[in-house]
């Protein structure tokens, strides 16, 4: 799809990203506002901006959820947030960490570097040595990392997918070296709305189910991430842009050296990124992994922030009730 060179297309993408940027900081602003809202209504602790890298940046702070009435260890939950690599952040995405944190889970979600001032691997790097710091200071919050949780949405599920696959099998980067040599591996890996092949975005032009401009926005987050590009690029991946597309990984025909646990799947019907978790169901499978794969009737992307609809609040139940069956209760009595 060469209509990166389009004048009239580069300002369309313009336009529906920063639309959506802004619909979604603005909803995300007021809804924390309600009093329905509020942490202490649940029984959650918020620790805010809490550094894991001494640079005084906002890029590399995070937010940490936690169940104040539960006794003994708490399941870890590692959250990485969505927003095509290009937007949004731990304060849009309290919705989603709260609603985890409200089922008993301890949730650390940290902020990373958006493209296309930042692009690829900024993203990885830095989620990658959030993951670190979280593993180093797990016993300070009373977390159990033998249970521990990967969870993202959109980008964000592409980030853990990556960070899953490294903690698995030894890559030579350096950020996913470090993965590897701590050697701590998750038992659950959670994918909502996944976007988790960056490269070859063309391949969403030829759908006859979704708009055209919905193509054209997969098109922006691959020139924004892979290439630093504002409206998109038709510049083709690089090797060194492997870890962008992890669910190539888990197509392949590699063997990890250790296991790469169970995966969970959710994705509505009407979300152009729907085939990559199609593509995720049939590789875990393929695999032998246990997994679980829902799909929502007349539902878009990352549908699962909007918890006042039914169909939302269905999946989170989905949701829970394969992290209980497979993990076990994130707690031994109710918060």
């Amino acid at each position: 799809m060469d209509s990166s060179l389009n004048p009239f297309v580069k300002t369309r993408r313009a336009i529906i990203g920063w639309g959506i940027e802004g619909w979604v900081e603005g909803m995300s602003r007021a809804a924390r506002r309600l009093p329905v809202s509020d942490p202490a209504r649940y029984g959650v602790e918020v620790i805010r901006d809490v550094p894991y890298k001494d640079t005084n940046s906002r890029w590399h702070l995070a937010d940490i959820y936690r169940p104040r009435n539960v006794q003994g260890p708490l399941v870890p939950l590692f959250y990485g947030h969505g927003g095509g690599f290009e937007f949004f952040s731990k304060e849009t995405h309290w919705p989603l960490a709260l609603s985890f944190a409200r089922h008993g889970y301890l949730v650390f979600l940290p902020n990373y570097r958006l493209a296309p001032r930042h692009p690829f691997p900024a993203a990885p790097q830095d989620l990658f040595e959030a993951f670190l710091w979280f593993c180093d200071h797990a016993s300070q919050y009373r977390a159990d990392l033998s249970r521990l949780i990967l969870a993202g949405d959109s980008a964000g599920a592409n980030l853990v997918a990556a960070l899953r696959w490294c903690a698995s099998t030894p890559r030579p980067e350096p950020f996913a070296r470090a993965i590897y040599e701590r050697n701590v591996l998750s038992q659950v890996t959670i994918s909502f709305s996944g976007l988790l092949q960056v490269s070859e975005s063309q391949r969403f032009s030829d759908s006859e189910q979704h708009p055209q401009w919905k193509a054209e926005r997969a098109a922006v987050v691959e020139g924004a991430y892979l290439h630093g590009a504002r409206y998109g690029s038709d510049e083709p991946a690089r090797p060194e842009h492997a870890l962008a597309d992890p669910l190539l990984f888990l197509e392949s025909d590699h063997i990890p050296e250790r296991p790469l646990g169970a995966w969970y799947g959710s994705s509505g019907d009407n979300d152009i990124l729907q085939e990559d978790t199609r593509r995720l169901q049939r590789a875990v499978g393929k695999r032998g992994l246990e997994h679980q794969m829902d799909y929502y009737p007349g539902q878009g992307h990352v549908f699962q922030a909007l918890l006042w609809k039914e169909l939302a609040r269905k999946s989170w139940k989905d949701c829970f009730a394969f992290l209980d069956r497979v993990i076990g209760l994130p707690h031994d009595s109710t918060p």
